[in-house]
């Protein structure tokens, strides 16, 4: 349904959230990033982010005892990989990306049906094409 809109030209180029803002304000609707589910995709971006592009070689060391060394050299990183790569907050991620998508695609008046998955977690008919 998007990827016919003439409105869509320049997607591509744009930064994860303004995607999402986009796609939010076909419908007149604006995304309050300071609310759940919308605060833990912010978080998984910022993670996204760091994961994808960080480039600094001082981002520390780690002790035997698994604990940041921070000194004159290295420094902690803004993202703490041990708690953000946690089952505990994947589990977030995962669960914010559904509920997300499903109010974007509500605010699409997208046809429900299409996406159960969403609910169901049955992604076997998406995986097969």
């Amino acid at each position: 349904m998007l990827k016919n809109d003439g409105r869509m030209l320049h997607f591509d180029e744009l930064k994860l959230t303004s995607k999402i803002e986009t796609i939010a304000s076909f419908s007149g609707d604006k995304i309050d990033w300071g609310v759940q589910p919308w605060q833990e995709i912010s978080k998984l971006i910022r993670l996204r982010n760091w994961l994808a592009h960080y480039k600094d070689s001082d981002i520390g060391l780690i002790n035997g005892d698994g604990e940041w060394i921070v000194d004159s050299v290295n420094v902690r990183p803004k993202i703490d990989p041990e708690r953000e790569l946690a089952k505990i907050s994947v589990s977030k991620y995962y669960d914010a990306t559904r509920k997300c998508l499903k109010i974007l695609a509500a605010l699409q008046n997208a046809d429900t049906y299409l996406y159960d998955f969403l609910d169901t977690e049955n992604y076997q008919p998406i995986l097969m094409g």
